[in-house]
């Protein structure tokens, strides 16, 4: 089984996570984790026909975005990787300067 981190930062453009979301889904070679803002969820609400529950539910393990106890947030958690759609540019920020609040 693969596993991928499917992250969703509060950017517009979140049905381009939803929809990566419904693609793996088909795939039962892959174990999905997700990672959602509260930014994220809110611009679920706003631009979407989604509702946040509803794409939770397309991931096999959903985490609390600020849990950074997650199992995805050690070292040793084999991944694939992981992909964070839509991005904000302070999550970008954050990631490309080391910054570990969360767990984008």
């Amino acid at each position: 089984m693969k596993r991928l981190i499917v992250a969703m930062s509060g950017a517009t453009g979140a049905i381009y996570g939803i929809r990566i979301l419904e693609v793996l889904r088909e795939d039962p070679a892959v174990e999905v984790h997700l990672v959602m803002s509260e930014a994220a969820a809110l611009t679920i609400e706003e631009e979407t026909d989604w509702s946040v529950s509803d794409v939770v539910n397309l991931a096999d393990y959903p985490h609390e975005f600020g849990d950074i106890g997650a199992p995805i947030s050690s070292g040793s958690f084999r991944t694939e990787g992981m992909v964070i759609a839509p991005c904000a540019i302070k999550s970008m920020s954050m990631i490309s300067n080391s910054i570990n609040s969360n767990l984008l």
